[in-house]
């Protein structure tokens, strides 16, 4: 609002006075700082809180790898088996190393290990294959066996790049390793070492067959090979979060600044925002999808065009939930307090796929419920060709967020209608007579808005 003061000049004519005419500048910045002071503390006191959120769900991270499970299975049953066992067990129960489950061979086949994996029963698994010790002692007693014998056949371990490539890369993939290298460690004294301290005679193949008698083979379920993929579930996830807070705020300054909202009805204001909302997330979903697969490297050849329009789409559903929610708080939030309520969607939002949940506190599985982890978890079901499969519960969350948010929007847009009207009104409304006031020398002018 602004005032301002009528004055009779000394020729009898009338002139504007600015309100703050009298008041000195130093009174000015002081109010001015003062304001500032406080729009700033609250800055601080909001980004130290978001970043409280981060940092929280990070802390102490490793010490909860034991939440991660990894099969494991022994189809030797004989000495590569034993010594694999014995292995895990120099980890197992340790709270930086991934719990290993022992599965019982006779009811589970190894493709079924692997088909456990790639649903997200485990993270990982490590089988010691059939007849692992027989392929071994052969190459013992045969020369022709042993320059064939090939130590990588004896252990089989299998994950997924793809679901999350740094939890993977940094928790999982060490353990597995150090497991190998044990087993490696605990066959040979076992069963290599009193081989060498008899007085047998080798040949210099099976020599060369004790020395490295045991290794693995690795099976990588989803190949995810890029180097852009440590930014799809971090900086990439923020993108549609500025995509979406930056065109709200361009809609509504234009509309507000040419007067679209004075007198539109409802029922037009909700088909313009619905046109305008669904033609822009299209459009910024596309280009974020596009981003991801255009540095993709070689595995974008591998990836089908069916998986392509899946991943759009849950992009799109994430945009828009996102565009309501701008919508929505810059209906019924104050201006100047929606850029601290940004701050803190976009920072627990990334959050919630920054690393796997089972890596926090208890107290972050609330995570599960945000759209952005949903959307994530269909992102890697997308990209590992149906890997980690659970649409089951992150198809209802996001469809719930998308229905309150266009709830949310319709009120929102009643509000802005309303208000719309009521502008109307007063702009059309006929100005009145300002009133005179006691005194030849000062005539008092209305406030006006």
């Amino acid at each position: 609002m602004s005032a301002s003061t009528a004055v009779r000049t000394d020729d009898g004519k009338k002139g504007d006075a600015p309100i703050h005419a009298s008041a000195p500048a130093p009174k000015l910045a002081h109010l001015a700082l003062k304001k500032l002071t406080i729009a700033a503390a609250l800055l601080i006191v909001v980004f130290f809180g978001a970043a409280l959120w981060l940092y929280g769900s990070l802390w102490h991270n490793a010490t909860r790898t034991h939440n991660l499970g990894v099969a494991v299975v022994d189809f030797d049953g004989a000495s590569v088996g034993s010594a694999l066992l014995a292995a895990v067990q120099t980890l197992n129960g340790r709270p930086n190393a991934p719990t290993f489950h022992v599965l019982d061979p006779s009811s589970i086949s190894q493709d079924e290990v692997l088909d456990k994996v790639f649903d997200g029963t485990y993270w990982g698994a490590i089988v010691a294959t059939a007849a692992a010790t027989d392929r071994f002692e052969g190459a013992l007693a045969s020369d022709a066996a042993a320059q064939s014998y090939n130590a990588s056949q004896a252990l089989l371990y299998a994950g997924l790049e793809v679901r999350y490539a740094t939890a993977w890369s940094g928790f999982v993939l060490p353990s597995l390793q150090q497991v190998i290298q044990t087993t490696n460690g605990i066959f040979r004294q076992q069963e290599v070492a009193p081989l060498l301290a008899s007085e047998t005679a080798y040949s210099g193949a099976a020599i060369d067959v004790m020395l490295n008698p045991v290794s693995s083979t690795y099976a990588n379920l989803t190949p995810f090979p890029q180097g852009t993929k440590a930014v799809l579930n971090t900086v990439g996830m923020v993108f549609p979060f500025l995509y979406q807070f930056f065109f709200i705020l361009m809609l509504n300054g234009l509309f507000l600044a040419l007067g679209v909202y004075k007198g539109m009805s409802l029922r037009r204001h909700v088909k313009y925002r619905l046109a305008i909302g669904t033609i822009w997330t299209i459009l910024t979903s596309l280009t974020i999808v596009a981003w991801a697969l255009m540095f993709s490297e070689n595995f974008r050849s591998t990836l089908p065009a069916k998986n392509f329009f899946a991943l759009w789409t849950v992009v799109w559903v994430f945009c828009m939930i996102i565009l309501d929610t701008f919508d929505t708080l810059t209906t019924w939030i104050p201006p100047q307090f929606v850029p601290y309520c940004t701050i803190v969607i976009i920072m627990t939002s990334i959050t919630a796929v920054i690393m796997p949940i089972e890596l926090s506190n208890d107290f972050f599985r609330i995570s599960y419920a945000f759209p952005s982890h949903a959307t994530w978890s269909i992102m890697i079901t997308c990209l590992g060709n149906g890997a980690v499969n659970t649409l089951k519960r992150d198809a209802p969350i996001l469809m719930a967020w998308l229905i309150v948010g266009k709830l949310a929007v319709f009120f929102s847009l009643r509000r802005r209608a309303q208000q719309g009207v009521a502008l109307a009104e007063v702009k059309n409304s006929p100005p009145k007579a300002p009133e005179q006031a006691d005194g030849d020398n000062v005539l008092v002018g209305k406030v006006g808005v």
